[in-house]
């Protein structure tokens, strides 16, 4: 009577010479070859406990089949046929950068199927440690690398995705650095000159946040009254009118004097549309990446 083979799925433990106790499970056919997964343990019970966990992860729908690769491997397969193809070119230059300057140093050595909780833990440690980084850029690296694991638990690489498993790092509140009256007068002094010198000079006198002044138009402006009017706020509590130093009312006439010049001649490169604040490339609101 012929031995039965064993069939996909089913494990063998053996003793090799030397000692070494191994579990084995077999991967049916790959290329016209019967293929088996071995791992080798130092007990027997130690084999029978690794084999168990090698059936059950064969059953979820882990490929063993699969080359191994290192974090820094699949990322970078990731992006390549999962982010360049499906998402904005926008959306792939911003992963791509977060994989390839925060992630990969700090977790590409290690296999994909061994990263653990642990290694995400000590990647959020060392980017923290990190005085430039902000915690929005250590929870977007977290976000990021979250959704690539997600796509290596649905096409089998590993069982689960251990970046869901360690805490977020919640924002720190960072200290406010008021300027001194001096260093506020050394800035005036060092853009005095600069087309958007009145802006500067906005955001200082009146203590105005970046967005509320992006957001200004000619009519928040009343020149005669001495009044600049916040409608685009946050909150409600954020709409308020302010009341202008002459000095700045000054400073305001004369940029508003360039741009409506600047429109006159726009076909000559002039700055675009009088009714806001606006740039040289962009006809609407400021752009500040691009000033």
């Amino acid at each position: 009577m012929s031995k039965r083979r064993r069939g996909y799925g089913e494990g063998s433990i053996y003793q090799r010479e030397d000692g070494i106790w191994c579990a084995s499970v077999d991967l049916g056919y790959i290329d016209g070859k019967r293929k088996r997964k071995v791992i080798t343990a130092k007990t027997r019970k130690e084999a029978a406990e690794k084999l168990k966990a090698l059936q059950m992860q064969q059953q979820t729908g882990v490929d063993f089949t699969v080359e191994r690769q290192t974090v820094q491997q699949y990322l970078e397969r990731w992006l390549e046929h999962t982010v360049k193809e499906d998402r904005e070119p926008k959306t792939y230059t911003s992963y791509e950068q977060m994989v390839r300057i925060h992630i990969v140093p700090a977790i590409g050595h290690v296999q994909l199927d061994k990263l653990s909780p642990d290694h995400v833990q000590q990647m959020i440690a060392a980017l923290r440690r990190k005085d430039h980084l902000s915690d929005r850029t250590v929870q977007d690296a977290i976000r990021i690398l979250s959704v690539a694991l997600n796509r290596a638990v649905k096409f089998g690489y590993i069982t689960r995705n251990v970046a869901t498993l360690v805490d977020t790092p919640k924002a720190r509140k960072r200290p406010i650095r008021i300027l001194t009256v001096e260093e506020a007068q050394q800035f005036l002094e060092a853009v005095e000159g600069h087309r958007l010198d009145p802006l500067y000079q906005v955001a200082l006198g009146l203590g105005l946040r970046q967005g509320e002044i992006l957001a200004l138009h000619w009519f928040d402006v009343d020149l005669d009254k001495r009044q600049l009017h916040i409608r685009d706020a946050k909150t409600e509590a954020g709409v308020r009118t302010l009341v202008l130093p002459q000095a700045l009312v000054e400073s305001l006439r004369a940029y508003w004097l360039f741009q409506l010049d600047s429109e006159r001649s726009e076909s000559q490169g002039g700055y675009g549309n009088p009714g806001t604040f606006t740039n040289k490339r962009h006809d609407g609101h400021l752009q500040p990446r691009l000033e």
